[in-house]
């Protein structure tokens, strides 16, 4: 008898543990040609907490041509690291470059079956555009608007959006101006992320076949 009630005692606890939010902040912000983002992921009612910040994201030329580099800090203690790939690594790399490009047809195939179960809030989206001609800079704000409200769209076919986004483009006359600022949260439960973790583990050790 005892050993039944442990065993569904147990039962009953990794049913909870599946069933656990996974929370994840997004935001992105982008000032002329600065970026900035970061991604915080909580989980077990705020005790385990991971926080990336995406400092600086730059092009860059380098010996072997032209290269991107990305900067960043992890947690809480301004740790820095940083990484960059450039144009002479890829003839020498095209096995790894084709096991990856494998990888990832399959992990979007993994990401299309679960984001019907990703919840999204609190989408703020703002933009403050402008350059020296205001013919010109109307069309942009109205061309932006129109992008980030059919990009938002197909979010919501792909995704659940729980509440209306918030959109706001306002145009900067008579000045050269690019400052968009974006904001969200995604919830999830522990059982989906288990579940396509797994599912990814597998395609990359299997992305050389």
């Amino acid at each position: 008898m005892w050993l039944l009630l442990i065993v569904l005692a147990l039962l009953a606890l990794v049913v909870l543990f599946l069933c656990l939010p996974v929370e994840i902040s997004l935001d992105y912000e982008r000032m002329h040609a600065d970026d900035s983002a970061s991604i915080e992921i909580r989980t077990l009612m705020g005790l385990v907490r991971v926080r990336r910040e995406l400092t600086k994201l730059e092009a860059t030329q380098t010996e072997d041509g032209p290269a991107v580099v990305a900067h960043g800090k992890q947690g809480h203690d301004g740790a820095t690291d940083e990484g960059g790939v450039s144009a002479a690594d890829v003839p020498r790399r095209w096995d790894q470059i084709r096991e990856i490009v494998g990888f990832i047809k399959r992990a979007l195939r993994i990401a299309k079956h679960t984001s019907p179960h990703i919840h999204i809030y609190n989408v703020r989206v703002e933009a403050h555009v402008g350059v020296n001609d205001s013919v010109q800079t109307g069309m942009l704000v109205g061309t932006m608007y129109a992008g980030i409200s059919t990009f938002l769209g197909w979010l919501s076919h792909q995704c659940k959006l729980v509440d209306r986004p918030y959109i706001q483009v306002r145009p900067a006359f008579h000045q050269t101006l690019f400052h968009l600022r974006t904001q969200s949260i995604l919830r999830i439960r522990m059982g989906y992320v288990i579940s396509a973790g797994i599912r990814l583990l597998v395609a990359w050790k299997r992305r050389a076949f």
